[in-house]
């Protein structure tokens, strides 16, 4: 029996191992270092219902293969929608980040800058006010 390769199990490798009573333990001993996990074949096992069980495993594994591409299909739309709108928000906290934070320094000091000197201008206009009506009266 040919070892047998999925579609979407490419990874896997299948293989009929027949040994005797004996090796068992041994063997045993190998599929936990591999961590696998044979599956024993009973002695009356019937070929004909062994294939077409296969067979109807086949038949699901494509089915739902099938039901899994047009999931993806149906949905991808939205999720290339939701891919675009998390770049866009990476970009924006990026450019944020790299110019509007350190930015925000600079014009923070110049409010304060533009505060005093306001407040500088109403010290001398109400310096200004005393002076006029000491000199008015």
């Amino acid at each position: 029996m040919e070892p047998r390769h999925y579609p979407l199990a490419q990874d896997r490798f299948y293989a009929l191992v027949i040994y005797p009573e004996w090796a068992r333990q041994g063997l045993l001993s190998a599929y936990k270092l591999f961590n696998t996990n044979p599956l024993e074949v009973p002695s009356n096992f019937d070929l004909n219902t062994m294939k077409s069980r296969l067979a109807e495993l086949e038949g699901r594994l494509e089915r739902l293969e099938q039901e899994f591409r047009d999931f993806l299909t149906k949905v991808s739309d939205r999720a290339y929608a939701i891919i675009n709108l998390s770049d866009m928000i990476t970009n924006i906290v990026r450019q944020y980040m790299d110019s509007a934070i350190p930015e925000g320094k600079d014009v923070g000091d110049r409010l304060v800058q533009l505060i005093n000197s306001v407040n500088e201008t109403r010290n001398r206009i109400r310096e200004l006010e005393i002076i006029h009506e000491v000199l008015g009266t």
